[in-house]
């Protein structure tokens, strides 16, 4: 499956044991209302490469949605600005100082130009150029991620060749707005508008995977609340109700490193009493060679998966 970029909870190696829930059944709704890298649609694309599929998306994140609207809609235009950057900027893997300079170019653009092309091309390189090719921001919306010594950028061509290419145009031609949608709660109604006209719930799968209310202090401190996280649960409540399949992946529980206690997700006695946990192997985490951190991280499943 083609790997489009990095970003902080990626579920790339994770899919295997996604699917595995699934059984590779052939939906033709997929939606992914926080989509991140799209690991989950990408995969759903290459498991059944099927027409007249329909996607729903959405991401929260302006930068990130950016990019993917630049990659999907403006496809040559953006391949060729991420190659030129990356030729611009060929040094910043053995040299600190040019690194600095990308990093500092970007955060500029970020303030002046957020939604040229360039900008978002810039964002894409910076990433890879980074430590573990992870995105993090500091609270002013600054990229703040550390230099990725050694750090090879990949070639935007090779990465986007042919069958990436192809992917890409499955999603858009069957993808319900011509842009990804901002919030998990426009998909919501989305979701609900579709199921009551197409009438057959049973071909709709959702995937959830929402910033973990007990770890967005990692890379993406105040971008949740517990009023998000009530929302999301309640949408899960109405998906069970119309028979929609729903999957999701989080924590249940943390060790806090700093006080060494057991931090535990504020709605776990409900979610263990209403829905099946599955234990989702984390060996690996979303860095080129991280060895994971020490959760429970699960995947829940909708009412429709008891049957």
């Amino acid at each position: 499956m083609k790997r489009f970029l990095s970003w902080p909870g990626a579920k790339f190696r994770q899919m295997e044991s996604l699917m595995e829930v699934l059984l590779k059944k052939n939906y033709s709704l997929v939606v992914e209302p926080f989509f991140g890298t799209g690991a989950f649609t990408w995969e759903m694309i290459s498991q059944h490469p099927m027409p007249h599929r329909h996607f729903i998306a959405a991401e929260k994140d302006s930068r990130l949605a950016q990019w993917w609207n630049c990659i999907l809609f403006r496809t040559d235009d953006m391949i060729a600005e991420m190659s030129s950057v990356r030729a611009e900027f060929s040094k910043a893997g053995e040299d600190r100082d040019e690194f600095d300079r990308l990093r500092g170019t970007y955060n500029s653009r970020q303030d002046f130009h957020a939604f040229d092309i360039r900008t978002s091309a810039m964002l894409w390189v910076l990433i890879y150029q980074s430590t573990n090719n992870l995105a993090r921001f500091n609270k002013s919306g600054g990229y703040n991620q550390t230099w990725g010594k050694g750090r090879k950028i990949p070639d935007p061509e090779v990465v986007f060749d042919a069958e990436a290419i192809g992917m890409l145009e499955i999603f858009k031609e069957g993808h319900s707005h011509p842009y990804l949608i901002s919030d998990f709660r426009d998909v919501r109604h989305s979701v609900d508008h579709y199921i009551r006209n197409d009438g057959n719930p049973e071909n709709c799968i959702v995937f959830l995977d929402p910033p973990y209310i007990v770890r967005t202090e990692t890379y993406q401190k105040g971008c949740w609340s517990p009023f998000d996280e009530e929302n999301m649960w309640d949408w899960c409540k109405e998906l069970d109700e119309l028979s929609v399949s729903w999957i999701m992946t989080n924590y249940l529980r943390k060790d806090d490193t700093v006080s060494g206690a057991i931090v535990e997700h504020p709605f776990i006695e409900e979610i263990e009493k209403n829905w099946k946990c599955v234990p989702l192997d984390r060996k690996l985490d979303a860095r080129p060679k991280g060895t994971g951190t020490k959760a429970e991280e699960v995947i829940i499943l909708g009412k429709s998966f008891e049957s």
